[in-house]
């Protein structure tokens, strides 16, 4: 059996509303039914105008957060000494987002300070990651900071 759904604007509102009548085809009873429902325009606009506020305060104040975490992150990076311990470095930092293997690099800070080609001696780096930017140390073996970089939207 096929149900057919439509539906057209009501004039049984009053000014200032807008009607939607529905048609509906109950399976049960086999008969079509008229369901007409007023909504308010006024009402309907205030409603979307705050449900769009509210979307944009919380867009910005999650913007907001974001930025206060990644800038103390930024300053506390900026305190670590090479060969400070992972514990020491996550007593600053916190726990990391990701643990990952090093990558062929090795930089001490960002694009202007590299220190050549990771020879083996990074093997993992922790990396702590925010909106459009993430800050990576990398450690040897023994658990020592060989390896430091600020990334910007990868």
């Amino acid at each position: 059996m096929r149900v057919n759904l439509t539906t057209r604007r009501s004039s049984v509102c009053s000014p200032g509303n807008i009607g939607v009548h529905s048609y509906r085809l109950s399976l049960e009873s086999r008969h079509r039914r008229q369901e007409a429902r007023c909504f308010n325009i006024e009402h309907a606009e205030l409603l979307l105008r705050e449900a769009l506020q509210s979307s944009i305060v919380f867009v910005v104040s999650i913007y907001g957060i974001n930025s206060i975490l990644d800038a103390r992150t930024g300053h506390a990076f900026a305190k670590i000494e090479r060969g400070a311990t992972r514990q020491a470095v996550i007593s600053q930092l916190g726990k990391p987002d990701v643990t990952r293997p090093c990558g062929k690099n090795l930089w001490w800070g960002g694009d202007g300070d590299y220190l050549g080609r990771d020879d083996g001696v990074c093997v993992t780096e922790d990396r702590y990651e925010y909106f459009l930017n993430a800050w990576g140390v990398g450690y040897t073996v023994d658990g020592r900071a060989v390896s430091k970089y600020h990334y910007f939207s990868e």
